[in-house]
């Protein structure tokens, strides 16, 4: 399913003509979405802004958990505690969590007071690393000492965008991120409210930036600002989206031309390597893109054994996932670090899988 979403929490460059923009640039490119604004859905509304009641119920959640706190800082006391921060050696290490100690009645009153306040998130002191699985990166860790404790609402009583994505991936049940690696860095903040909210972490993959010609992000000096820009210099989206889609990936490093409705068969059928859809073709593609080291292998086996059709008894559909694992055992490699039939065989043994064979 391709969903929408306008994530508009920042009320600075969330604009509604900034809105429309986007809204116009997808319908000329052909990128028809299923869910989303004008369209709808069983998830919606599909504009952050549309959904603040969503958020201040997770936010109740959180403080019902303990898992939050108000903080009563203002902008010009931290502003000074950094700046004194920073002439030290050690430097600038996040907030000092000086609000964290307040007791209960004390925050209570001065809340009742009207005293501006944000919601931090309590990062919990015995966490250990904050660990998660990125489709591209592979296993990623990032210790929970060094995470200070994010503000998750404004004193204006919006609400910041990791907690709000966060928020909108748990209700509108999304099983996969992708995007760009630039929010590699948020990630780990999101897992830690993910796991406050008592939710499953999605599996994330983290995809290179489209860069310019001198490696830096794209902007104004690159050229266009938008999409909408290169149509009125008369490019054709045809083109523009072929262009696009070769960036960073190639079909088999000769095409250079794959009209959309091929293109969308490619990538529907490659998505089985994250494990976006299992078939009889995408579990075959799967299996045999797995040349590579064991822990891609293991990924490949726990992608399929997320995501094969599981039986009423506990079962996986033979006819569906057996292909996948028959191709990965049956893959013999050279002695350069890649993965051995063995190997492949002993990794299927352990993946716990059983099956349901009265289909084959």
């Amino acid at each position: 399913t391709f969903v929408l979403r306008i994530e508009d929490t920042d009320p600075e460059r969330s604009t509604e003509e900034n809105t429309q923009i986007i809204l116009r640039a997808m319908r000329w490119l052909g990128l028809d979405w299923d869910e989303g604004p004008e369209v709808g859905g069983d998830f919606g509304p599909y504009k952050q802004t549309e959904r603040f009641d969503t958020y201040k119920a997770a936010l109740e959640q959180l403080k019902e958990r303990g898992a939050v706190y108000p903080c009563f800082c203002t902008k010009e006391t931290l502003d000074a505690k950094r700046e004194a921060a920073e002439k030290t050696e050690g430097g600038y290490s996040g907030y000092d969590r000086t609000c964290r100690s307040l007791s209960a009645e004390e925050a209570q009153a001065r809340i009742d007071a009207g005293e501006p306040h944000v919601w931090r998130l309590k990062v919990p002191e015995n966490h250990g690393p904050i660990e998660f699985d990125d489709a591209v990166y592979g296993h990623m860790s990032f210790p929970a000492d060094v995470m200070d404790d994010m503000i998750l609402r404004r004193t204006d009583g919006t609400f910041t965008y990791n907690f709000a994505v966060v928020c909108d991936d748990v209700n509108m049940a999304i099983t996969h991120v992708i995007r760009g690696d630039d929010h590699l860095s948020n990630t780990p903040r999101q897992v830690l409210i993910y796991e406050a909210l008592g939710a499953e972490v999605p599996l994330f993959a983290h995809l290179s930036m489209i860069l310019g010609p001198d490696g830096k992000k794209l902007s104004k000096r690159h050229g266009a600002t938008n999409v909408e820009e290169y149509r009125d210099r008369g490019y054709l989206p045809d083109a523009l989206v072929n262009f696009l889609a070769l960036l960073g990936w190639s079909l088999d490093g000769e095409t250079t031309i794959i009209p959309p409705e091929e293109l969308c068969r490619i990538i529907t059928r490659s998505a089985a390597l994250m494990g976006m859809r299992i078939d009889a073709d995408g579990a075959m593609e799967l299996a045999s893109r797995s040349r590579g080291t064991p822990r891609i292998a293991n990924r490949m086996l726990r992608r399929v054994r997320d995501f094969a059709q599981v039986m009423g008894d506990g079962t996986v559909d033979g006819p569906i996932a057996r292909k996948a694992l028959t191709a990965l055992e049956n893959t013999y490699f050279a002695s350069d670090g890649v993965l051995e039939a063995e190997t492949a065989r002993g990794l299927t043994q352990r993946s716990g899988m059983r099956f349901d064979t009265s289909g084959d």
